[in-house]
């Protein structure tokens, strides 16, 4: 199978998920669910397409990089594990922002 145009890299996995705003200091337990992160080419930078199907969520999870090294990402508090194994499965380096 052929990758779409703009695609770096696909992950699908099985996790627990979280919701968490910065107007409440409580997080949201949402259960396990099936997820899939897709890595994307945008206009200027990298983003992560995260879709968790079941919840009828998309997340999209801002990727910023000079060269192959991530320096910054927004969208979400913290990088989920997964997304930071898509971003090293994809060739880039991580070391800056775990």
């Amino acid at each position: 199978m052929q990758k779409e145009p703009g695609v770096l890299g696909v992950m699908e996995f099985t996790s627990p998920i979280v919701k968490e705003r910065s107007i409440s200091p409580v997080a949201e337990q949402l259960g396990v669910h099936k997820s899939k992160m897709t890595l994307r080419e945008g206009k200027e930078n990298l983003f992560i397409e995260w879709e968790i199907s079941d919840l009828d969520e998309v997340v999209e999870i801002g990727i910023f990089t000079k060269g192959k090294k991530v320096y910054d990402y927004d969208g979400v508090f913290e990088l989920p594990k997964q997304a930071i194994a898509l971003l090293k499965k994809s060739g880039l380096d991580v070391s800056e922002v775990i």
